[in-house]
């Protein structure tokens, strides 16, 4: 019998690949031959695992689809310590989400093969059951910790936290935040058989960066001088079936670009640079797929693909989520002109200086009273977000530079008619927005001039209106006497 099934798998294998051959050769679509020779990649690796079964004497199923999964991890006296003190977050056949003081960690009760960032047990690995993610240390002020973290090696740094849970700490995968673990992000995608699940956590407020941003810090032979956690964006991602090295690889990269989705969906600014920020400084990840050597391993986690599909909506919801309990972050909060313009230099205090510096006195008090509302504005919200999409196709070099005056001053007109609602001004605002030079400050100053004419000319208007009405009474009453 284990002839005759050898046998079958090689026959099957070589009837099919030739037609998927035939298809890649001649088929007029690309992304038909390209689907063609996916297909020729996992067969190989379905037709290999059958034929080394058959010849094992080992029963390998036809429908990978509907094997068992690999055989389930006993529980360790560790991690039963461990749940006497954590609370379970989630649970499935394959792994547990328990929630413990300072810490989440994710037993994986079933083998897998890791890929992380760990400073300890990081890299691509086998053998890890424990991946924990961790408060380190407070976001602010917490030199006490830093301190004991900077001073320790990160051997004896992983030691303390595995004497800490009870779990040895050759099977963790440890990564540290400042960030509180409450506020974890979860999300699960689905696909027939397919399941992927992000935990996050997450925090943007002092630590955010544009990949290439400038940094001071470089490291020696000696380590670094300093380590700012003030922000970080801790990614878990576990797969239900096997990748290879380089599907778990490419798992990574689509992991790392949904995370930068998260922060594009809430324009998330750099902390040094007038950029968008792609991350943070001190980001780190997990990221587990099942060992189970009875079904193919998934040859890719590509975007074109539904593996790459779920690990970008998950680990993109998830990050959401972070940020929105531990931030307090969410799409309404990017909603003001100084979250729009922020990054190139504006905020409350140089808004205030220049409804100022253009305003007579009781009327630059009344607008910087009610500052909140104009920052708030909707129409002028947006306005604010076209020119600060200007300033960026300016310093990318997307237009001109020679253009760069005139069309900051057209969207400055456009904020100017934002704030007191007459489009009709629109050419007298752009007369007295000209701007004196090309610098950064200059471009932030012009805007809120443009935010002083409008909030000048949206009284002015309710003042003639009121005027005229008062002008005709006093005309007939004149005519009276």
């Amino acid at each position: 019998m284990l002839a005759v099934r050898q046998g079958r798998a090689q026959l099957l294998s070589r009837f099919t690949f030739t037609a998927l051959k035939a298809v890649a050769k001649t088929s007029g679509s690309n992304i038909v031959r390209l689907l063609a020779l996916s297909a020729i990649g996992l067969l190989a690796s379905h037709t290999a695992a059958q034929v080394a079964g058959a010849s094992q004497g080992v029963e390998v199923p036809e429908n990978s689809a509907t094997d068992k999964s690999a055989a389930s991890l006993p529980a360790s006296k560790q991690s039963l310590a461990l749940r006497q003190n954590a609370t379970t977050l989630f649970s499935n056949d394959r792994f547990d989400v328990l929630r413990s003081e300072r810490f989440v960690v994710v037993d994986l009760k079933k083998p897998h093969q890791v890929l992380s960032t760990a400073r300890v047990n990081g890299g691509e690995q086998q053998g890890l059951r424990y991946l924990v993610n961790h408060q380190s240390m407070e976001a602010k002020a917490d030199n006490h910790q830093l301190m004991k973290i900077i001073n320790q090696t990160a051997e004896q740094y992983l030691q303390d936290i595995a004497t800490e849970l009870q779990l040895p700490a050759e099977q963790i995968a440890l990564m540290g935040t400042a960030a509180n673990v409450r506020n974890l992000g979860h999300s699960r995608q689905r696909f027939k058989g397919l399941e992927v699940d992000a935990f996050v956590t997450a925090g943007v407020k002092g630590n955010a960066l544009r990949a290439g941003d400038p940094t001071r810090w470089y490291e020696t032979d000696s380590g670094n001088k300093r380590v700012d956690y003030h922000g970080t964006i801790n990614t878990i991602v576990v797969i239900n079936q096997p990748l290879t090295a380089g599907a778990q690889a490419k798992a990574a990269m689509i992991m790392v670009e949904a995370k930068s989705a998260a922060l594009a969906e809430l324009s998330v600014p750099s902390t040094v640079s007038p950029h968008l920020a792609t991350g943070t400084g001190t980001d780190q990840f997990i990221l587990a797929s099942l060992t189970d050597n009875r079904r193919p391993s998934l040859q890719s986690a590509s975007g074109h693909l539904k593996l790459g599909e779920l690990i970008g909506t998950a680990v993109r919801l998830a990050t959401l989520e972070a940020l929105r309990w531990q931030n307090r972050l969410t799409a309404n909060d990017t909603a003001t002109v100084e979250y729009a313009l922020g990054r190139f230099g504006l905020n409350d205090q140089t808004l205030q200086a220049g409804i100022a510096t253009y305003l007579p006195k009781p009327q630059a008090l009344l607008a910087n009273q009610n500052l909140d509302s104009i920052q708030s504005d909707p129409r002028l919200v947006a306005a604010a977000y076209s020119y600060a999409a200007l300033l960026d196709r300016i310093q990318y070099q997307g237009l001109p530079l020679s253009i760069r005056n005139e069309v900051l001053r057209d969207q400055a007109a456009q904020a100017a008619v934002a704030v007191s609602g007459q489009a009709a001004q629109w050419h007298m605002f752009w007369q007295q927005l000209n701007p004196r030079s090309s610098d950064m400050d200059a471009a932030v100053a012009l805007f809120a001039k443009a935010v002083a004419l409008g909030w000048q000319a949206k009284w002015q208007a309710t003042e003639h209106t009121m005027a005229q009405p008062l002008a005709k009474t006093r005309s007939r009453a004149a005519g009276h006497d």
